[in-house]
């Protein structure tokens, strides 16, 4: 393998010359399509293919780069070994760009939150954030909202320097763009604003800051402020009401008391004069008796069902290292 990898580098050398011709699917390709199955690589050897994913990226399929590549893309950021999480760090892009999405969210993915949280360089973690600033948007809302947002703080509060918090600071700015309000609100804001009570920052960083809360407080003003009721409105609706007073109509009786004593006057001008021709009766009409009305019962026969229906309920590689490539 290290005689293979010698002369793969002079080979490589050559072929990456623009002008020089040489068919790689014939030549390198097969070749180096066994390096993949093998159960153990040295380091060194791992960091010779990684270190030409772009060049051979550029010659294969998306497919037989998967089938290829992703095994060992793995392996290589799980092995806690700065210099070959580097390289893979720099070459994030294009890795991306030659699997699919599922496959990032899956197995890539984990792997940068992992490596973020636990490195102890300073520079791979800028390298990484830098690269998730652009990769986020491979993941969905799910896994921005319960997952990096609560990450990005973690990764922060490890790392306080002014650097990775005005780093993390622009990854925020970007997800904001596509996130909810809700999300601005209860994820991002909380998080801005702890770096600004408790992040290793300057004064200019600060106000750079300060900027950015009272933009996303802007806009979470001008989303609620169309669902809510105005209380001047209202207020002024109520006092309208209170000053509404009810009319009171006075009737004018001197009409009816006019047409009263006429009537009176007249039929006891009636009354007096056929007095005299009629015959007095002893029957007198008594109005002040109220009038009676029949009472009737109910018949007894024909009863009312009143109950009720019940109720229903609902760094530096040794070259003689191993890295194990079987799958855990």
């Amino acid at each position: 393998l290290i005689d293979f990898l010698s002369r793969a580098t002079s080979l490589f050398a050559i072929a990456e010359k623009e002008d020089l011709k040489i068919n790689f699917q014939s030549t390198i390709w097969p070749a180096l399509k066994g390096l993949f199955s093998l159960k153990s690589m040295p380091a060194s050897g791992l960091y010779f293919l990684l270190s030409k994913v772009k060049f051979i990226g550029d010659k294969i399929s998306n497919s037989e780069f998967t089938a290829s590549f992703l095994n060992i893309i793995c392996k290589a950021m799980d092995c806690n070994v700065a210099k070959l999480q580097t390289v893979v760090s720099d070459n994030l892009l294009v890795i991306t760009k030659k699997i699919d999405s599922l496959s990032f969210k899956n197995q890539i993915y984990p792997r940068i939150i992992n490596i973020l949280s636990t490195t102890n360089s300073h520079s791979l973690k800028i390298q990484l954030l830098t690269s998730l600033k652009s990769l986020y948007t491979l993941l969905d809302q799910n896994i921005i909202n319960d997952n990096l947002l609560t990450n990005l703080d973690k990764i922060r509060k490890g790392d306080n320097s002014a650097e990775i918090c005005m780093l993390i600071s622009s990854i925020y700015e970007e997800i904001a763009k596509i996130v909810s309000v809700n999300a601005i609100a209860n994820k991002i804001l909380p998080n801005l604003i702890s770096i600004l009570v408790s992040g290793n920052i300057s004064k200019g960083n600060f106000d750079t800051l300060m900027q950015l809360v009272h933009k996303y407080l802007d806009r979470i003003k001008k989303d609620r402020e169309k669902d809510l009721y105005d209380d001047k409105k209202e207020q002024q609706g109520d006092n309208f009401l209170n000053d509404i007073k009810p009319e009171t109509t006075k009737i004018d009786n001197s009409n009816q008391d006019d047409f009263l004593s006429s009537f009176f006057s007249a039929n006891n001008k009636s009354q007096s004069n056929t007095s005299s021709t009629q015959p007095k009766t002893s029957s007198n009409f008594d109005f002040t008796s109220k009038m009676s009305m029949p009472i009737t019962t109910p018949s007894t026969n024909n009863n009312f069902d009143l109950t009720l229906a019940p109720k229903t309920n609902k760094n530096n590689i040794p070259s003689t290292s191993n890295i194990s490539l079987r799958n855990s």
